[in-house]
C-alpha cells in the first residue's frame, strides 16, 4: 500500500482534523515530485507520535515549545513533518511567507485527482503567473530570513518577485544581521545549488540583498557564472562524479563570486556563515591564486589539495589568471596524469628509506615529499627513480648537516 494512503488508513477519523501545506502542496501544483509532506493540525506532537507508533516509525521532535515533530517510516518511504495549525486553517496560511506556499487541502482528499485547494492569499494565480508575493504585509519583518528564502524560491522555481516583495526585501535585508548565520548559510546553500541561481543573483544585488548577505562579493563578479558552469560542464566529461559530491556545487559557485581574495576575507566569510571545516577547506583551496598549470605546480597542488585541485585550476581560467589553452592542457594533465598518481599508492615509504640505511628524523618527510611529487608530475618513471629522488635529498641533507 502507499505509505501516505496507510497513514490516513491508520489515522481513521482523526485524518479529518489534519491539512497538507506549504511546499508539498506547492510541488504538486507545479507537477513536481512530492517526497516530504508538510501537515497541520491540533496536537500535533501527540498526534505524530502516536502515527509513529501505529506505522512502527521514527518521530523526531523538531521543536517541542512549537509543537513540531517528523515522522520517518523505518524503509525512509514516507517523511511527515507534523506542525501544529496556528488557529484557523485560514488564519494559519494567511501567516505563512509567500501566497505560493499558504495553499491547502485536507489529508483525506489528498490521494484524489483534484483535491479541494483552500487559497485565501491568491497563490493558485501566482503560480500560474510564476511570481513569488508576500502572504501578508509583515512577512519579512516577521522573519528577515524570508528575504533570503524569497530569492532561494525564485533560484529554484525560476519565478521572479513581485515588485512589491521587492521593495519589502529592499527595505528589510539591512536586518539580516538579526538571524542566525546558520540559518543564514542553509538558504544560501540552498540558493547557490539552484538551476536559476545567477539570475536571482542578479536581481537580489539590484534590490541591495546581496551586498548585505555577500559584502565579500564584487558586483561585478556575477559575471564570472556563466564561464564558471561552462568549464564545470568540460569538467563533467571527464569527471563526472565531481560536481556530484554534496555541497560542491553551491561552494563552488561561492568560489567563483569570491574570485581570488585573500585568504583572510575568506576566512572572515567562513567564521561568519559558520561553514564546517571541509566547506571551509574546500573554498580556500578554490579561492587560491595558481602558481602555474604544468606537471610540477599542478603536482604540488594536488599534494595540498587533493581532487579539489580541479576547482583551483577551474578559478584560475574563470578569474583570468589562465587562459583557455593553458586551462585545457592543466585540465587534461590532472584527469590522467596527476590525480590517476595521487590516489595510487605511494612508490616510496620510510620503510624503503630505512632500508638504505637511513635512521628515521626530520629529513624522511621532505624526502618522501619529494619523490611523491615526482610521482606525481611525472618526473620519476618509476619506483626506482622515486627512491632515488629521495635518497639523494637524504643525501643532500646529511652533507647540509655536515659541512
Amino acid at each position: 500500500m502507499d505509505p501516505l494512503a496507510r497513514l490516513i488508513r491508520e489515522l481513521g477519523s482523526r485524518a479529518a482534523t489534519v491539512q497538507v501545506v506549504g511546499g508539498s502542496v506547492r510541488d504538486r501544483l507545479l507537477g513536481r515530485g512530492v517526497v516530504d509532506f508538510d501537515l497541520i493540525t491540533t496536537d500535533a506532537l501527540e498526534l505524530a507520535r502516536w502515527c509513529a507508533r501505529r506505522l512502527e516509525a521514527w518521530c523526531i521532535t523538531l521543536d517541542d515549545e512549537r509543537g513540531t515533530a517528523r515522522l520517518i517510516t523505518r524503509d525512509r518511504a514516507l517523511q511527515c513533518d507534523f506542525a501544529e495549525r496556528q488557529g484557523s486553517l485560514d488564519a494559519d496560511l494567511r501567516q505563512r511567507d509567500f501566497c505560493i506556499n499558504a495553499i491547502a487541502c485536507e489529508l483525506v482528499e489528498w490521494p484524489t485527482a483534484a483535491p479541494h485547494w483552500v487559497d485565501p492569499t491568491g497563490g493558485l494565480a501566482d503560480l500560474a503567473a510564476r511570481q513569488i508575493r508576500l502572504a501578508a504585509p509583515g512577512s519579512l519583518a516577521a522573519d528577515p530570513l524570508r528575504c533570503v528564502r524569497a530569492y532561494r524560491f525564485a533560484a529554484q522555481l525560476g519565478f521572479e518577485l513581485h515588485p512589491t516583495t521587492r521593495a519589502a526585501v529592499a527595505a528589510t535585508a539591512g536586518r539580516l544581521s538579526e538571524v542566525a548565520a546558520e540559518r543564514v548559510w542553509q538558504e544560501l546553500r540552498l540558493w547557490l545549488a539552484a538551476p536559476h541561481c545567477a539570475a536571482a543573483l542578479a536581481d537580489s544585488a539590484a534590490d541591495g540583498l546581496l551586498g548585505r548577505l555577500l559584502p565579500e562579493v564584487p558586483p561585478t563578479h556575477l559575471a564570472r557564472l556563466p564561464a564558471g558552469e561552462a568549464w564545470l560542464a568540460r569538467l563533467a566529461a571527464c569527471e563526472p562524479a565531481w560536481m556530484t559530491a554534496e555541497e560542491r556545487l553551491p561552494l563552488w559557485r561561492l568560489a567563483v563570486l569570491l574570485g581570488q581574495p585573500p585568504a583572510a576575507v575568506v576566512h572572515a566569510l567562513v567564521d561568519r556563515l559558520r561553514l564546517s571545516r571541509e566547506q571551509a577547506r574546500r573554498l580556500l583551496a578554490w579561492t587560491q591564486p595558481l602558481a602555474g598549470s604544468g606537471p610540477p605546480e599542478l603536482a604540488a597542488l594536488v599534494l595540498r589539495n587533493g581532487a579539489e585541485s580541479y576547482g583551483t585550476l577551474l578559478q584560475a581560467v574563470v578569474s583570468g589568471e589562465l587562459d583557455e589553452p593553458a586551462a585545457a592542457a592543466g585540465l587534461g594533465l590532472l584527469t590522467e596524469q596527476v590525480l590517476p598518481a595521487w590516489r595510487a599508492t605511494p612508490w616510496v615509504s620510510g620503510r624503503d628509506l630505512q632500508q638504505a640505511g637511513w635512521q628515521p628524523g626530520p629529513a624522511f618527510g621532505p624526502a618522501l615529499e619529494r619523490a611523491r611529487l615526482a610521482q606525481l608530475s611525472g618526473a620519476a618513471a618509476d619506483a626506482a627513480a622515486a627512491r632515488a629522488v629521495a635518497l639523494q635529498f637524504m643525501e643532500d641533507s646529511a652533507s647540509n648537516e655536515r659541512a
